[in-house]
């Protein structure tokens, strides 16, 4: 299995949902063969040897498969997997999957070709199966949902008010309709302890009602999971569409909020009306104005947002983590097997 395995990764998850499910993993790490930032010296060096680490990171997986005989080969996203990898081991019998987690395919990384040929794609997004399936001409395609992770600890604040750090949390990066969202937001709400964390924010945010709110940096796993559950409100926002019309409906936000005990409003679409009942474990929002609108509602009710909370943390966990998908992963994948 190809992909990055920390405590907060998606590949950890769906890791350890094979392994319940009686696989054997050799984990071949993408951190290992192309680090994670560093100094601006450093990552122009890494940029220059790209090249040389994406060789040794396949060589690397080819050689992982032939000492192990390996049944199958899992990768999350196809990040930096060559498409002459992917063709070397279905020569060789060895099952060839993807479980891929964005909204488009538009990545420096990704070979669209590694998409088409692999033996077995799992997306995330429901949207993409009709042109998959088309891309792929017919080989298996199937949407299993994004989710938490579930190795990140289940730290539970109390339901008293006074625990809480913030009154209204959004963390993801930024384009022009979030934005937009959120200026709206921190104008009318200008008294209340708001905090966006995220890549980008401090530019996007300058001269706004919203920069004085931003944090300087992302939080991911821990950090992440306790900044939810210690916000009295956490929003669930994407990125605008695509210039196809793709626009994701649900994320990881959409899974990790109820699962790590935050209140969640999200963005109003059919899919996630799906996976949570409206407005009895989550409620959505349709604009800015019918945003504000919500939020105000439920600062004034900690009542019934904790018993809101309660409800979605049931049906979120374990049903929506990645160690269920994972599950899900191997029952599709297992009959390819012979």
């Amino acid at each position: 299995m190809a992909s990055e395995f920390t405590n907060w990764a998606t590949g950890e998850g769906i890791a350890a949902g094979l392994r319940s499910s009686g696989w054997l993993i050799e984990e071949v790490d993408r951190y290992k063969f192309f680090g994670s930032g560093g100094t601006p010296a450093l990552r122009a060096i890494q940029r220059l040897l790209r090249g040389s680490f994406r060789r040794s990171f396949n060589d690397a997986i080819l050689k992982s498969c032939a000492d192990l005989k390996a049944k199958a080969f899992v990768t999350i996203k196809g990040g930096d997997v060559d498409h002459s990898t992917v063709m070397t081991l279905k020569r060789k019998s060895i099952v060839t999957a993807i479980y891929y987690t964005d909204f488009h395919f538009d990545h420096h990384n990704v070979d669209i070709n590694v998409i088409r040929d692999v033996d077995v794609m799992f997306t995330t997004k429901s949207f993409q199966v009709k042109w998959l399936h088309k891309l792929r001409e017919g080989r298996p395609t199937y949407h299993v949902p994004h989710g938490y992770t579930p190795t990140t600890p289940q730290i539970f604040i109390e339901p008293n008010e006074r625990e809480y750090d913030y009154d209204l949390a959004y963390i993801g990066n930024p384009d022009s309709q979030k934005l937009a969202t959120l200026v709206a937001v921190a104008s009318v709400f200008s008294d209340k302890k708001i905090f966006v964390a995220g890549n980008r924010w401090q530019s996007a945010a300058a001269g706004t009602a919203l920069e004085r709110f931003v944090v300087g940096h992302p939080l991911t796993g821990d950090f992440l999971a306790d900044a939810h559950r210690r916000s009295r409100i956490n929003l669930a926002m994407h990125m605008a569409p695509r210039p196809n019309g793709w626009a994701d409906l649900v994320s990881r936000r959409t899974f990790e909020i109820p699962a790590f005990r935050g209140f969640m409003l999200h963005v109003d679409n059919p899919e996630v009306r799906t996976l949570y009942e409206v407005p009895n474990e989550i409620d959505v929002f349709a604009n800015a104005a019918d945003l504000i609108q919500k939020i105000q509602f439920y600062l004034d009710r900690p009542k019934l947002r904790r018993e809101m909370i309660e409800r979605a943390y049931r049906r979120a966990v374990p049903h929506y983590g990645h160690h269920s998908r994972g599950i899900e992963i191997d029952r599709l994948l297992r009959p390819l097997l012979g």
